[in-house]
């Protein structure tokens, strides 16, 4: 094999063909004439191996390649190495090497014809750090579900046609741009990098699911509407246009472990909402509280519709709000107004709300019934205060003495942080903490907690007085 440049214009007329797949050195074909290629219809055949072996062909210098000029080629075969070059025939993926690999290395490779697989099996990689646009359409031929796959690289790849191909499309590294076209056939997208629908002449609908962590950006004066059950977890940004999503359609956010940490719908563009959102807030959950921006409301215009819901949460009456009770007095508030999702520990404040707003502090007595609201708030969560609150009586147990506060379900407080229980022998004088005892029941002079159960055991032999303290949250 040999390494050959053809540079010149050139005037023969019959077709090109590179070495076979497993031709040992790789024979190199670099091209940086648009007329080195010869005269009339003709096909280029090149079965580049694994990138050490077979044909490969490499475009320079500016050029643009004539469409009567076809390509058939598999492996690692066509690479733009520098400039803006075009390549105007259609290219087939033929058998050898399980896929055809695209590379731009640097500048701008442009193809302006059709690709398709004349084998089974096949798969159309984009690769590189340049950038690259296929105008053509991209269809199955006689592979079942061709895959895409934008693979490797920091570079940018653009398609403009209506494609066809009803494979998988696959961003892991890079962009790739819907720049007017579609690819709607495509029975799904993984986006683990960047996606970016560009749609100014027309209107697009994608009705699969768009998968993975990467992001989506909308941009054009266009809509671009979302039907699926989508699960991606990357920044949506609508820098221009609208998206939209459709009834039953979802989108999903993920909040993180710390307050604010999501991904989220931004941007300077128009979002109307008829779908569902779906809000994953299991990192979440162990927190107090937290604020998360779903929408940026305040630079986004848009409304959510009549369909919209948010899934998992409650609406709340006569209100543009959604609610998560997640327990331990924790509440998820969606707010479609600001587009904010607040997490919030019901304290002491919501049983002053129940009870009219009172300002009446957690160690006074509202009803004057002897039980301290605190206690109150500890036995029966934020409700309204009804009268008389019962206490638990010393229960007996084969001469052991204990007794036991039913906190509400409601209540989020934490002992002793929150809640204690005290001990004192002479009703004078400091009253001491019962320690907490984590592992056994029942042990003499400590504190076991099992659920919503706040049991205080007595020590034997002496004479003891015990409290429920509360002084939160």
């Amino acid at each position: 094999a040999a390494n050959v440049t053809l540079n010149g214009n050139n005037l023969f007329t019959g077709n090109v063909s590179l070495p076979a797949s497993n031709t040992q050195p790789k024979a190199v074909l670099t091209i940086t004439n648009s007329g080195a290629l010869g005269v009339g219809p003709k096909t280029i055949t090149s079965a580049g191996g694994n990138g050490t072996n077979g044909g490969e062909i490499h475009l320079q210098n500016n050029i643009g390649l004539a469409s009567n000029i076809s390509f058939t080629i598999s492996g690692f075969t066509i690479y733009n190495d520098s400039g803006n070059n075009t390549i105007g025939g259609n290219i087939s993926m033929a058998s050898g090497s399980g896929a055809t690999f695209l590379t731009s290395t640097s500048g701008l490779l442009t193809i302006n014809g059709n690709m398709t697989p004349t084998a089974t099996g096949r798969t159309l990689n984009l690769r590189g750090d340049g950038n690259g646009l296929i105008a053509g359409i991209i269809a199955n031929g006689t592979t079942v579900n061709l895959p895409v796959l934008k693979d490797v690289g920091t570079g940018t790849w653009t398609l403009t046609n209506v494609n066809t191909y009803t494979g998988t499309t696959t961003i892991s590294a890079g962009i790739l741009v819907i720049d007017d076209g579609s690819i709607a056939t495509s029975s799904g997208i993984v986006n683990n990098a960047a996606l970016e629908y560009k749609l100014n002449a027309n209107a697009r609908t994608y009705a699969n699911v768009i998968s993975g962590t990467g992001t989506l950006s909308k941009t054009g004066t266009n809509t671009l509407t979302l039907s699926g059950l989508n699960t991606y977890t990357g920044n949506t940004t609508v820098t221009a246009g609208t998206l939209a999503l459709a009834d039953n359609a979802q989108l999903k956010f993920v909040l993180g472990a710390t307050s604010g940490s999501n991904n989220s719908i931004s941007g300077a563009g128009t979002v109307t909402l008829e779908g569902d959102f779906v809000i994953d807030t299991t990192l979440a959950d162990g927190l107090t509280s937290g604020t998360w921006t779903l929408e940026n409301v305040s630079t986004l215009t848009g409304a959510y519709g009549s369909n919209f819901s948010v899934v998992g949460f409650t609406s709340v009456p006569s209100t543009e709000k959604w609610t998560k009770d997640i327990g331990g007095g924790k509440t998820y508030t969606f707010d479609e107004t600001t587009g904010i999702l607040t997490l919030a520990t019901a304290g002491y404040s919501s049983w002053q709300a129940a009870n009219g707003n009172t300002t009446q502090t957690i160690g006074q007595d509202l009803d004057n019934d002897g039980v301290a609201n605190g206690i109150e708030y500890f036995l029966s969560g934020p409700v309204a205060d009804t009268g008389f609150t019962a206490l638990p009586g010393v229960v007996n147990t084969g001469g052991v003495l204990s007794v036991t506060w039913v906190k509400a379900g409601t209540y989020p407080g934490a002992y002793p942080t929150d809640f204690v229980v005290e001990t004192s022998t002479t009703l004078s004088g400091t009253w001491a903490q019962a320690p907490r005892d984590f592992v056994v029941p029942n042990v003499p002079g400590t504190v076991f907690i099992s659920g919503n159960n706040v049991t205080y055991t007595f020590p034997t032999g002496t004479v003891s007085f015990a409290r429920l303290k509360v002084t939160g949250p």
